[in-house]
């Protein structure tokens, strides 16, 4: 009797149990489409961002060299004066 009294009462609590209703599940799925938006949205930002700061930092790469060139030779000019300074009476 007690097994026919617990059985009754798990079919009970397991019939009575109420899952999403239509509604619930259509609303989810909007905001799933509204978060899926959203995430693409942002992903494209921050590609966009990376993009532009590899951009940058190469046009600096490339400034950092032409003025490396350039000091160097600047310094090279400045030691042939200096050589001919020396020389010269």
């Amino acid at each position: 009797m007690k097994k026919i009294c617990i059985g009754l009462v798990m079919a009970s609590v397991v019939g009575c149990a109420q899952g999403p209703t239509k509604e619930e599940h259509m609303r989810l799925q909007r905001r799933l489409a509204e978060l899926e938006k959203s995430t693409s949205a942002t992903n494209s930002k921050q590609t966009l961002l990376y993009n532009q700061l590899i951009d940058s930092y190469g046009a600096m790469d490339r400034k950092v060299n032409e003025m490396d060139a350039i000091t160097k030779i600047v310094d090279t000019t400045v030691k042939r004066l200096e050589d001919r300074l020396a020389k010269s009476p």
